[in-house]
């Protein structure tokens, strides 16, 4: 995530011509933000709604800037490119990253409940139990997914990369 934030930081011609894109295929993106700060819970959550939410139109864009069929695009980048498309284009990457939106978005109400001025006290202990609670579910989802994922790979049936992450984590 932090690597897709740079991508579009460093050059505004990148951000522009995603911007074209997106608006050809009518798509409504956000511009890729920063996944680490002070307040890495928040920082983590915004980054993946915005990967999630861009996830078709970057799914486009760099398939089309790993073409190398133009040549305003270096070697390097082309191979850079194909890294970011396999990658996004893996089960396994759509699935983990459903699972880290799951799980950062506990900790993100479990963060905001303990930063709120009227939570009492008595329900501090109840509140980060429930959080446990559900962690622990989003870990025994994940080692299914573990388990499941090389079966369905393996599987004669070839499964479809979704077109939205959004629709993947559903």
């Amino acid at each position: 995530m932090g690597s897709l934030h740079l991508l579009f930081c460093r050059s505004p011609k990148r951000w522009l011509e995603f911007q074209r894109l997106a608006e050809a295929l009518e798509e409504d993106i956000v511009k890729p933000v920063r996944a680490s700060g002070t307040r890495w819970i928040g920082h983590r959550q915004r980054a993946l709604k915005a990967l999630s939410r861009n996830y078709a139109a970057l799914c486009k864009v760099f398939d089309e800037w790993a073409s190398g069929v133009r040549g305003d695009i270096s070697g390097a980048d082309v191979a850079r490119m194909n890294g970011y498309l396999k990658t996004l284009k893996s089960h396994k990457f759509v699935l983990h990253l459903a699972a880290y939106q799951d799980i950062v978005e506990d900790l993100s109400e479990l963060s905001a409940a303990l930063q709120s001025n009227s939570l009492p006290i008595t329900e501090v202990r109840s509140k980060v139990e429930s959080s446990t609670t559900s962690l622990k579910k989003q870990l025994s989802k994940c080692k299914l997914r573990d388990t499941l994922l090389p079966m369905a790979l393996n599987s004669p049936i070839k499964y479809n990369i979704p077109v939205k992450c959004a629709e993947a984590c559903a």
